[in-house]
């Protein structure tokens, strides 16, 4: 976008992304915003395929921890059925169902939201990182037999579509990608079975985070959020891919609303910070969203009863004793 002359920051404010997101890998973020994004992307640009280039400017794939598991698998078949298995650690926007049907393998991608389909950038996007990780899998010269997107064509600039170096559909009855028997018999380098055991124990102890609950998900995004002072309700919808009315609902369902779920983690963060850190009371009111130390202080002392200093005397006790304890323990 920079080297289009395009304001980075300016676009993502449009889609309610924080950038600061873009500086941990291991945040995730609204389907429906980053499939809007792309699609400003590409108009704004004039690039037809702003997706794929995306992934040609990234290089080599980086799929996090599914990766040590990946190259520990014995073959391309095993990898490929290990990806399906565990892609929901990567993205719950769509599924990957690998079909053998005689000289056809197929690697097809299921999206769970029909929002993403309208947008043909993150779809493409997402085939092209299926290539790229069949590829660095078998070989830097390896190509699929057929790319299949159920789309139209793009009729803008399409220059990065030599990424996948074979013919491409459109207007198919399925998008992925079509790899032939020979492909997935191809042998890997996973001989040490201590190793996979360890990568697999590695990959189910993060599988509570693929899978967290609607209010988990929540808290995380406001924790998110919060030091920025934007963790307003239409923030938070808008990276659950929801309406502000949806998120109340479903918080209602837990015996919350928005207000007192936010109070209670703001609570729970200033307990903690206060008695149990060096922090500046400025620098706490800073990671709960707080502007001045004024308006941290009024909302401290009718949270807790008392300011922010007193109360941090009153528990200079406990924090003594904390201090005091055997660092073994």
């Amino acid at each position: 976008m920079r080297r289009a002359g395009v304001n980075v920051t300016a676009l993502l404010e449009t889609v309610n992304i924080d950038r600061r997101y873009l500086q941990d890998p291991e945040s995730r973020l609204s389907v429906i915003s980053v499939c809007e994004l792309l699609e400003r992307a590409s108009r704004v640009t004039g690039i037809g395929d702003f997706g794929i280039q995306v992934v040609m400017q990234q290089g080599t794939p980086d799929f996090g921890p599914l990766a040590l598991l990946l190259r520990e698998e014995p073959d391309v078949r095993t990898a490929l059925q290990t990806l399906c298995a565990h892609l929901s650690l990567n993205t719950d926007a769509f599924d990957v169902r690998l079909s053998e049907s005689g000289d056809d393998v197929i690697l097809e991608q299921v999206f769970r939201l029909d929002k993403i389909t309208r947008g043909n950038q993150l779809v493409e996007l997402t085939c092209a990182r299926l290539v790229q990780i069949v590829r660095h899998l078998i070989s830097a010269t390896w190509r699929p037999n057929l790319v299949c997107f159920s789309h139209p064509a793009c009729m803008l600039d399409r220059v990065g579509y030599t990424l996948f170096r074979c013919p491409i559909e459109y207007g198919h009855d399925f998008t992925g990608i079509v790899l032939s028997p020979a492909d997935l018999e191809t042998r890997l380098n996973g001989a040490n079975s201590d190793a996979r055991r360890y990568a697999a124990a590695y990959l189910h102890s993060l599988k509570p985070r693929a899978t967290m609950t609607f209010l988990q998900r929540v808290e995380t995004i406001i924790l998110g959020l919060l030091p920025s002072g934007g963790a307003s309700s239409d923030r938070i919808a808008a990276q659950l891919g929801i309406t502000r009315r949806t998120l109340n609902r479903k918080l209602n369902d837990h015996g919350h609303t928005y207000s007192s779920l936010l109070q209670s983690i703001r609570v729970e963060i200033a307990r903690t910070l206060i008695a149990q850190s060096e922090k500046s009371l400025s620098e706490i009111g800073f990671e709960l969203g707080f502007r001045s130390l004024s308006a941290f202080s009024v909302w401290f002392s009718r949270a807790f009863g008392a300011p922010p200093t007193l109360w941090r005397i009153r528990n200079g006790d406990n924090l003594a004793e904390l201090r005091a304890l055997p660092a073994s323990l």
